[in-house]
């Protein structure tokens, strides 16, 4: 497997796990700091593909 298709495979899922971890939390926090459930899905979501892919780009060089 050469070096471009451990990126996509480890970067995908990253993105996966970070997108069902980034829904959860962003639901806690938000219900908890802003009232609302769907304002913390909306930061939550984001923030948790930033960190898949950071994961994933780390789990593939390490």
């Amino acid at each position: 497997m050469d070096k471009q298709q451990r990126f996509s495979r480890y970067q995908s899922i990253g993105i996966s796990l970070g997108m069902c971890f980034g829904v959860s939390i962003g639901l806690a926090f938000g219900s908890m700091l802003f009232d609302k459930s769907t304002t913390g899905m909306c930061f939550g979501v984001p923030i948790g593909m930033m960190l898949g892919i950071a994961i994933g780009r780390q789990r593939m060089t390490g």
